[in-house]
């Protein structure tokens, strides 16, 4: 089964140079360019950016354009003609990789389940867990205490998977695919897949085409209803993932299990899911420009606390780290663990 999943520069001039001919309308949808005050890190600019490459310029210029992206994909939510700049953004960084002027961004390992997630795993379960390379322990025995809660056997590949969706966002395209190719070798006779990342989810299901796939966040509301929950009556405000709520269209399957846990939808601090503040910790943004990511997160932050809620949820590893600072420090939780620390014993 091929998993060239990854457009090439080629594959995407025509559409990056669409861009450059729009009058900017996504300009006011762009975090980065907000927070660094630069055109040439608004969609527009980074899209000149790609054409200017296609054409044959590599340089620092256009590479600071280029990788003046999160993948935020707010801009995808203004964009008439649904141009797609993640994508044109990975073609173009691993063109820049290629030729050598591309800043180095660190991919980290795939990474082994830990805890109850790997010791109380059933090799002949249908339902197989994708684990998340920025997760940690306390993630898996959250995760394994929810599907324990509901009966829900699981098993785990054999070996640490990584979808390569990391790497493709830096330029590292050939490790992308390999980390793909391996991870679906894993999992290639699974029936079900659920993926604790959303950024891996798209990668797989979009991305490579696997209709197996599922977010940990699609999987909870088929569990909710036989899960022993407490009664809590607290005041939760959800933050949309960028790559679960505009990468995959998944809203309202988490505000449903907020709601079952707490016995009240969640407060919502922005007036839709895809105008949701994004951390800035995608796509190798800290790494590139790290005071654009650090406004952005502190941005996203101050709007969480302004809509009162007494925990902030999220469903994404990244996004959590980032907000679990400042004022909501102690106040930030997985989706996953929410669930998990209000189980009935």
């Amino acid at each position: 089964m091929s998993t060239a999943t990854l457009a090439r520069l080629a594959d995407i001039r025509a559409d990056a140079t669409h861009c450059t001919f729009c009058p900017k309308m996504c300009r006011f949808a762009c975090p980065v360019a907000a927070a660094t005050g630069r055109e040439t890190h608004n969609p527009w600019g980074i899209d000149r950016a790609v054409v200017a490459l296609a054409d044959g310029r590599a340089d620092t210029a256009v590479a600071d354009a280029v990788f003046a992206c999160t993948g935020c994909r707010r801009c995808g939510s203004a964009c008439l003609p649904g141009l797609d700049l993640p994508a044109h953004v990975r073609a173009a960084r691993a063109q820049l990789v290629a030729a050598g002027v591309a800043p180095h961004v660190a991919v980290p390992e795939a990474r082994a389940p830990l805890g109850r997630l790997a010791t109380e795993a059933d090799a002949e379960a249908d339902l197989v867990v994708w684990p998340d390379c920025a997760g940690s322990g306390a993630a898996d025995d959250a995760l394994a205490a929810v599907l324990a809660a509901a009966g829900r056997a699981w098993a785990l590949p054999n070996e640490p998977v990584c979808c390569g969706a990391r790497a493709a966002d830096v330029g590292q395209a050939a490790d992308a695919e390999a980390r793909l190719a391996h991870g679906r070798d894993e999992v290639a006779g699974a029936r079900r897949v659920v993926v604790a990342d959303p950024h891996c989810a798209r990668r797989l299901r979009v991305d490579a085409g696997d209709d197996r796939v599922a977010t940990v966040a699609e999987l909870l509301p088929e569990l909710v209803d036989a899960l022993p929950l407490r009664a809590t009556g607290e005041r939760a405000v959800w933050h949309d993932p960028c790559w679960l709520a505009r990468g995959l269209g998944v809203t309202a399957a988490p505000r449903r299990v907020i709601a079952a846990v707490t016995g009240r939808p969640p407060l919502e601090a922005w007036p839709h899911p895809d105008r949701t503040g994004c951390t800035g910790a995608g796509m190798g943004l800290p790494a590139t420009h790290p005071a654009a990511a650090r406004a952005m997160a502190e941005g996203c932050r101050r709007d969480l606390a302004a809509a009162g809620a007494d925990v902030v949820v999220t469903g994404c590893a990244d996004a959590g780290a980032t907000l679990a600072a400042g004022e909501l420090t102690d106040r930030q939780v997985d989706l996953v663990a929410f669930v998990a620390n209000r189980l009935a014993p």
